[in-house]
């Protein structure tokens, strides 16, 4: 039996179709498809579908150097970070340094430093401490009085308010009744004007009446 010929379909895209067992090439992107039982394509081999050896040289080679440079920034800033923390301890050490170095000879821990401080000049704590004593109570007291003005205060400015309440509602009738009146006087001002009219009309009526003329 001869050699069977296995043909393969060359392009330079991907297949749109491929019948079941059919190969393709790409040609272009170095693919190789076969077809699937239900017409569909499967990328088999090729370039474009497994990475080649020197694709995966320089991904790597990629990722070493991100890799490299992110080590390189962090070191950096640790050196950094180190170097001022290094600075605070050296100023906290010279500050503890001159706190000993101020103490006699024989007072050279914390605890001797702070049992020397509080055996020093007990009579002026004692009195200190009563002129705190003293201060607590007086501002009490001043706390006290200052609540008994205010509210002393607050009851005279209550009587004050409702006085004013009082007068405010004695001057609304005022105001009231003012208006009244001048409403009143508009009136009679007005009906005596209207009479003043009337009676010069009569008086002008008369002494046309009783006029003999001339002679």
């Amino acid at each position: 039996m001869a050699n069977p010929i296995i043909k393969i379909k060359r392009g330079s895209t991907t297949p749109a179709s491929l019948v079941a067992g059919e190969l393709a090439i790409d040609l272009t992107n170095k693919n190789l498809f076969v077809g699937k039982a239900d017409g569909s394509v499967l990328a088999i081999g090729g370039e474009g579908t497994f990475a080649t050896k020197a694709y995966a040289d320089s991904a790597v080679s990629t990722a070493n150097s991100s890799l490299t440079s992110a080590i390189a920034a962090e070191e950096t800033a640790r050196i950094a970070a180190d170097t001022a923390l290094d600075g605070k301890i050296t100023t906290e050490k010279n500050r503890v340094d001159a706190i000993l170095s101020a103490a006699d000879a024989d007072k050279d821990t914390f605890a001797e430093i702070v049992a020397l401080i509080n055996s020093v000049d007990t009579t002026n704590d004692t009195a200190f401490a009563g002129y705190v004593l003293s201060n607590d109570a007086a501002l009490a007291q001043e706390v006290s009085d200052r609540q008994d003005g205010d509210s002393a205060l607050g009851s005279r400015i209550d009587y004050v308010e409702s006085d004013a309440t009082a007068l405010a509602t004695r001057v609304t009738t005022a105001e009231a009744d003012i208006v009244t009146n001048a409403t009143a006087i508009t009136n009679e001002a007005s009906a005596r004007v209207s009479a003043d009219s009337a009676l010069d009309t009569r008086v002008t009526a008369l002494e046309t009446t009783i006029d003999g003329g001339t002679y």
